[in-house]
C-alpha cells in the first residue's frame, strides 16, 4: 500500500515540474513579444521623425539606440561647413551677369565722358531757334546810323531761291542770311548769330566743320566786299555788353577759327571789307554750291575758356546789290 503512496507522490511532482516549465515558457514568450512590439514602436517612430510635416520641413532630429557608441569623428549634417572659397555654378552664373552688367553700365560712362561731340547742328528740329540767338550788333552801337539795317538779318528755313539755291546740305532746313531773299542793299551790317549753349575748350582744342553755300558782292579788281567771320566768343563778353562782335571792343575775347580754317574746294576763306572800311579773314566769294569748311583751335592759351559759337555778318553800305549772304548746315564741333 505503501508503495502506491509513494508512485503517487512522484506522479504529482512531475506534473507540477510540467506545468511550471510550460509557465515560464509562456512568460517568456509575452515578455518577448513585448520587446518586439517596443522596437517595432521605435522603428515607426524614428520613420514617423525622418518624414516631413504638414510645412514641408525635415525634423532634424533623429532618434538613435541609446546602447551605441557614438563616433565623435563623424559631423552631423546640419553642422558641414562649406568653405568660402568654394564656389557653385549658381554662383559663377550670378557674378559672370554682375560682371556683365557692371561692363555694360561702364561702357555707358564711358561713352558719355569720352563723347567727342560738342555740339551738333542740322537744323531741324523743332526747338533749334531756342538754341540759336540774334543780336543786331550795329543797331545797339550805332542806333542814328543813317545806313543802319534794324533787322534781324538771320533766319533758319527752306531754301528755294530757283537759280541759285532749292535745298539745304542735309534735310529740309538750314542758317542763312534772310532764307529766301538778297542781302538789304546800302545798309551797313553787322549781325551775329550764336549757339546760346556754352562749352568749355579742352586741353587739346577742338575740331569744327560745316557746310557753306556762299554768296557776297566780289568787284571786277576781284575786291571783295562783306563776308562772314566765324570766331568763339568768350563768356564774359556777353555777361558784361549782352554781345560779341569783332568791331565793338571785344575782339580781345575772342578766339580766332580762321587762322587754321580751310574750304573744299579751296578759295572762299579770304580777305574782305567789312564796316568801316576795315578788313577782316571769313568767307567770301561765289560758290555756287556748298563747299566744306573745316578747321581747329589748338592754341594751348585756349584751353579752359568758356566759349560760344558765333557767325557774324559784316558789309560796309557800298556793298553792291543783288546777293544772297551765307546759308549754313550741319556744323559740329568735336574734341580733338
Amino acid at each position: 500500500m505503501s508503495k502506491y503512496f509513494i508512485l503517487l507522490g512522484f506522479i504529482c511532482v512531475f506534473w507540477f515540474a510540467s506545468c511550471s516549465v510550460k509557465d515560464d515558457v509562456k512568460v517568456d514568450d509575452l515578455n518577448q513579444n513585448d520587446e518586439n512590439e517596443q522596437k517595432n514602436d521605435d522603428l515607426e517612430t524614428n520613420d514617423d521623425n525622418s518624414v516631413k510635416d504638414d510645412s514641408g520641413q525635415v525634423d532634424d532630429v533623429v532618434k538613435t539606440d541609446d546602447s551605441a557608441t557614438p563616433d565623435n569623428n563623424i559631423v552631423p549634417d546640419d553642422s558641414v561647413m562649406i568653405d568660402e572659397d568654394q564656389t557653385t555654378d549658381e554662383d559663377l552664373t550670378d557674378n559672370e551677369e554682375s560682371d556683365l552688367n557692371d561692363e555694360s553700365g561702364n561702357d555707358e560712362d564711358s561713352d558719355i565722358i569720352n563723347d567727342p561731340v560738342i555740339l551738333f547742328e542740322d537744323f531741324e528740329t523743332p526747338s533749334t531757334w531756342t538754341k540759336w540767338k540774334k543780336i543786331n550788333i550795329n543797331k545797339l552801337m550805332n542806333s542814328a546810323d543813317p545806313f543802319l539795317y534794324s533787322g534781324d538779318l538771320w533766319e533758319i528755313g527752306d531754301p528755294e531761291i530757283s537759280g541759285k539755291i532749292t535745298d539745304a546740305h542735309s534735310g529740309e532746313n538750314l542758317l542763312a542770311t534772310i532764307v529766301n531773299d538778297k542781302i538789304p542793299d546800302n545798309k551797313n551790317l553787322m549781325n551775329i548769330v550764336y549757339y546760346n549753349e556754352k562749352f568749355t575748350i579742352p586741353a587739346n582744342g577742338v575740331d569744327i566743320e560745316f557746310y557753306a553755300w556762299i554768296d557776297t558782292h566780289v568787284y571786277p579788281n576781284e575786291t571783295k566786299r562783306g563776308g562772314v567771320l566765324l570766331y568763339l566768343c568768350e563768356e564774359v563778353n556777353f555777361q558784361s555788353g549782352g554781345k560779341c562782335s569783332k568791331v565793338s571792343g571785344d575782339a580781345a575775347n575772342t578766339v580766332e577759327l580762321f587762322k587754321e580754317l580751310e574750304s573744299d574746294p579751296d578759295g572762299y576763306i579770304s580777305t574782305f571789307y567789312g564796316m568801316y572800311t576795315k578788313q577782316y579773314l571769313g568767307l567770301s566769294g561765289k560758290s555756287g554750291e556748298f563747299v566744306k569748311i573745316t578747321g581747329s583751335v589748338t592754341e594751348s592759351g585756349s584751353a579752359g575758356k568758356n566759349v560760344y559759337l558765333v557767325f557774324e555778318y559784316q558789309a560796309p553800305n557800298d556793298s553792291g546789290t543783288n546777293v544772297y549772304g551765307i546759308y549754313v548746315d550741319d556744323i559740329s564741333v568735336t574734341k580733338r
